[in-house]
């Protein structure tokens, strides 16, 4: 066996480089977003993985009816913290929050707040946004565009050689089929858009919104790319700067809680719909390849990347990272149909329905199915319900899935190549500590992240407790069988009044 003997210096200069839990040593963070998914998870990173850290600082918006106090609380007791409690309880107390607002001037930060964090700060993780697609064009610029030049105005204050990592998203720039790790030409000048959004009548504003669709599918597309160019023009060559692009966010794989999701967005909601039973067909084709990232992947990008360009490993003026699956997961639409549909069966509960969700590739089709199968049982559902003096909401759900699955329409039915290489790189490779990398080893990775999630969601989200065993096999055969049962007898329905008004 051949062995690779390294030259003495570059041996030594490899021994030198701390490592990640040793760079974050004593070094205070600031996070923003930090009360959405990804900022969640980071934040529990940081404190369980790197225990040595200084404090995080965390930025919180006052909320009517809720003080910081509570909604700092509301954070930290969710269960994604449990672990940090167990294995390092003090580190709970380097958790802080800063009163502010990510979409006013100088962050809506207080004089000694602001000077608190320029004096302290290490390292900035911008993780804020609005992602809401169909946000008006000045709520979206005001929070993507001038919260990031505010943030990056910060960044450049800082007392010490502050990091700033910028989180965007892959599908800033949708308009290129492949997209690599790299800076693209800006999309307008974003000073005019933000003057534009403070100055402009709503009204108006929606009109060159409608305008904006020839360049960017949606706003919030069109203010991440204008703000990836804010961090470009303001940062860059005077602080050191990375840019990581997340595609698809899903569940916690295996660190630090198994299945752990929050929201209804992508793959989440699929499984929470077929769990329910509220969800029957997608409108996209079984061969669409997915670009859905688990979000400890990407929280260990953001982390392992700036331990990176911390320790001069990475000397690029602006280091970019796509969080795509590509070279990582081979996941298209069968696979995650085929993984659902078996992990629901597998999950300890008792279902009273035969949980099952269909890919139907034709729109009209589409339609026609989910018309039947999806909204006509919630409109009888919601019959019954009112009759008990209950609340309908089954039709607003139905309403609100349709609603969602039309935005998601453009990304749902074109592919793109997102290389990745760089990302890969960074969360297999970079540090030897298994706290730190992926490993691809499990055969059965799909289904068992599926399975995992659907017992988070029917535990968390519907307040069930899971039982000793799955649905018996002979109950599941029983409803299986009504299953089909009732689809035959809505085609052959459907093709007897096809035949008699052809015939």
């Amino acid at each position: 066996m051949c062995s690779i003997i390294l030259h003495p210096v570059l041996a030594k200069m490899i021994d030198t480089i701390a490592t990640i839990p040793e760079f974050y040593r004593g070094k205070s963070v600031f996070v923003t977003g930090a009360s959405g998914f990804i900022g969640k998870v980071l934040v529990e990173k940081l404190l369980r993985s790197c225990p040595d850290i200084g404090k995080i600082y965390i930025l919180l918006r006052p909320k009517k009816n809720k003080t910081l106090e509570d909604r700092m609380k509301s954070i930290t007791d969710k269960i994604l913290f449990d672990k940090v409690k167990e294995l390092h309880p003090e580190n709970m107390k380097k958790l802080q929050f800063v009163a502010g607002d990510i979409s006013e001037i100088n962050l809506g930060l207080s004089p000694d707040n602001y000077d608190l964090l320029v004096n302290n700060v290490d390292v900035i993780f911008h993780v804020a946004a609005t992602v809401k697609f169909q946000a008006p064009l000045s709520d979206s610029a005001l929070i993507n565009i001038r919260g990031t030049r505010e943030i990056c105005n910060l960044a450049l204050a800082m007392k010490k050689k502050t990091i700033l990592l910028y989180v965007s998203t892959s599908y800033c720039h949708h308009e290129n089929q492949c997209i690599k790790e790299k800076t693209y030409e800006p999309y307008g000048d974003w000073r005019k858009t933000i003057k534009i959004a403070e100055s402009m009548d709503r009204h108006i504003l929606n009109v060159i919104t409608a305008k904006m669709k020839g360049v960017k599918e949606n706003t919030y597309t069109f203010t991440k790319a204008q703000a990836e160019q804010v961090v470009l023009d303001l940062c860059v060559g005077k602080i050191p700067t990375i840019i990581l692009r997340p595609a698809i966010v899903f569940s916690v794989v295996d660190d630090p809680i198994p299945g752990y999701s929050e929201g209804f967005t992508g793959h989440i909601g699929i499984l929470a719909g077929t769990i329910s039973g509220l969800l029957k067909c997608i409108n996209s084709s079984l061969s669409f390849r997915s670009e859905a990232v688990p979000v400890d992947y990407i929280v260990k990008g953001l982390v392992n990347s700036v331990w990176m360009k911390g320790t001069g490993q990475s000397e690029e003026p602006v280091s970019i990272y796509n969080g795509s699956c590509k070279e990582l997961l081979d996941i298209n639409n069968e696979i995650c149909i085929t993984a659902s549909n078996n992990s629901c069966l597998k999950t300890c509960t008792v279902y009273n329905w035969y949980p099952h969700i269909v890919i139907i590739k034709s729109q009209m089709l589409y339609y026609l199915y989910s018309m039947i199968f999806q909204l006509l049982p919630s409109v009888i559902g919601d019959v019954f319900i009112n009759l008990k003096i209950g609340k309908p909401f089954l039709v607003k759900v139905q309403r609100n899935v349709f609603a969602s699955q039309s935005v998601l329409k453009y990304f749902s039915n074109n592919e793109w190549d997102i290389q990745n290489s760089k990302f890969v790189d960074i969360i297999t490779d970079a540090p030897n500590d298994d706290n730190f990398i992926i490993k691809l080893d499990d055969p059965e990775f799909y289904e068992n992240c599926a399975l995992n999630t659907c017992n988070f969601i029917i535990q968390h989200y519907f307040n069930l407790k899971l039982t000793e065993n799955p649905t018996s096999s002979t109950k599941l055969m029983i409803l299986k069988t009504l299953y089909y049962m009732v689809h035959f007898a809505v085609y052959s329905i459907l093709a007897y009044t096809l035949f008699s008004v052809v015939y």
